[in-house]
């Protein structure tokens, strides 16, 4: 574990190929629409993908510290699509090793969205985040 008892670092949290499919959302596959087989396809073309790509948002976001990041912010610094960090997003804040604050910026559209934080949250994602 980090020098802070209640900060962890990327390797405490995602060791490569430890993390039990029991504590994985979705069952440890990528969320999709049921019974729409795109939506289906694409879960299972970036099932391989999943924990690099949340291992990169944590990350982000542990060295954005107090400042925090909205979803687009990520988007845009990660070179990321929308439904990929959102999705990451929800699956961390699921595991509590993200917040979803209170605090909102202006996104490249000009509405506000929500800032996370890396740290522990309160284990739930209760649906878009933009």
């Amino acid at each position: 574990m980090s020098a802070k008892a209640d900060r962890f670092t990327i390797r405490d949290l995602f060791p490569i190929g430890e993390i039990a499919e029991e504590q994985e959302p979705y069952g440890g596959k990528p969320p999709c629409v049921a019974g729409s087989e795109t939506s289906e396809e694409a879960a299972d073309r970036i099932k391989d993908h999943v924990g690099r790509l949340q291992r990169e948002v944590l990350a982000w976001l542990e060295r954005m510290g107090d400042l925090g990041a909205t979803c687009d912010e990520i988007e845009t610094d990660l070179g990321l699509s929308h439904q990929t960090v959102s999705a990451r997003l929800c699956e961390l804040e699921r595991k509590d090793w993200i917040t979803k604050t209170t605090e909102k910026r202006q996104t490249r559209s000009g509405r506000r969205a929500f800032v996370y934080k890396a740290g522990n949250g309160a284990g739930k994602c209760t649906g878009p985040k933009e």
